[in-house]
Parts: structure tokens; sequence; C-alpha cells
């Protein structure tokens, strides 16, 4: 938090209001969270209103993004969802081809997305998709697929597909063992929470 808090002082940017809000509200610590956003948006708002063409647009994304991951936090998933699909829909255009995973990310978070509003269904075929398009980018036994197939398992799990959720899961841990991660990395640890 004092790293990021330092970059805002030194070169404010959107990624530094994110991931500061971010941690802010992993931390509970929502007062603080709501301070940063307020401060990310308008940050956002003046880059909008000096910018043009595509530059412009991604600072739309990026306020929607900010926005977003905060209504989510709350619990809000539907006033969340027109936001996120709005990204990923711009997303599609600027970020697809030079860096897919950043779009296969916001799409897989539009698919969480859903599965925290209940909408089961809508979130697998999401998540499918982003499974289908990871596939293309890097292959069946790539690092940005295992992360998403781990996303897959969560929308099985919430189906109540047990099974299915666990194969999956098993096959996510195969692929991230055989990219050289070690038991102890940070993405393992993350897969065994689930």
């Amino acid at each position: 938090i004092e790293l990021e808090k330092r970059v805002l002082k030194i070169a404010p940017n959107h990624l530094a209001y994110r991931y500061l809000m971010r941690d802010y509200l992993h931390m509970g610590n929502l007062k603080a969270a709501e301070k940063v956003e307020k401060a990310g948006v308008r940050y956002c708002d003046e880059q909008i209103y000096r910018k043009s063409g595509i530059s412009r647009v991604k600072y739309f994304d990026h306020k929607h993004r900010i926005q977003a991951i905060s209504l989510d936090a709350r619990g809000k998933h539907a006033e969340a969802e027109p936001l996120r699909r709005s990204v990923v829909k711009n997303m599609v255009h600027y970020y697809l081809d030079s860096y897919p995973e950043t779009y296969l990310n916001e799409r897989r978070r539009l698919a969480s997305n859903l599965m925290k509003q209940g909408r089961l269904v809508e979130a697998e075929f999401e998540i499918r998709e982003v499974l289908r398009q990871s596939i293309g980018f890097g292959g069946k036994k790539s690092s940005m697929t295992a992360n998403h197939l781990r996303a897959f398992a969560r929308v099985l799990l919430a189906q109540g597909r047990v099974q299915d959720a666990e194969t999956i899961t098993k096959a996510t841990i195969r692929i991230m063992k055989a990219s050289g991660l070690s038991d102890n990395s940070f993405f393992m640890a993350r897969i065994n929470m689930y």
C-alpha cells in the first residue's frame, strides 16, 4: 500500500489507483477504498477531457474498471455488470490482438460478476468463450488457460457440479505444475484455496 501511495504522489496513473483501491477493499477498509476510488475516477475524468480517439476510450474503460471493482466488492453486482460489459466490448478493439490476456481477464471478471448474480448459465457461457479464446492464443497447456480453467471450476462448483469442478481443478494443477510452478508459488496457493 505504501508503495502504491508513493507511486501516486510521483506519477499518478489509473493502475496505481485501481490497485490501491483493490488492496484497501481486500483489507476491508471501505472508507479508504472509497476515497481512492473517487480520486481515481477524478484522474480518469481529467484524462478523458484531455485525450481523444482510442486514448479517450481507454480512459473511460479505466474509469469503469475502477467503478466496477468497487461495486462488485460491495455486492452491487447488477450495477457493476453494465460497466464490465462496456469495458469488454471496447477492449476487443484495442487489446485482443496486442494484449489478449488483459482482454480475457476482463471477460473472466464479467463471468465472475454473472456468477455472483446467480446467472450461472450465462457465466458458464462467458467463461467457456474465454477458454476457447485462451486456448487459441496460448494453447491448452498455457498458464493463461490454466488461470481461466480455475474460474471455470468455480462456475461449475456454483452450479453444484462438484465432480466436474474437481476434474477441472486437477487439470489446472497439472497444467501449472507442467509449466514449472512450484507447489509453494502464489498461483498454486490460490488454486488450492478453491
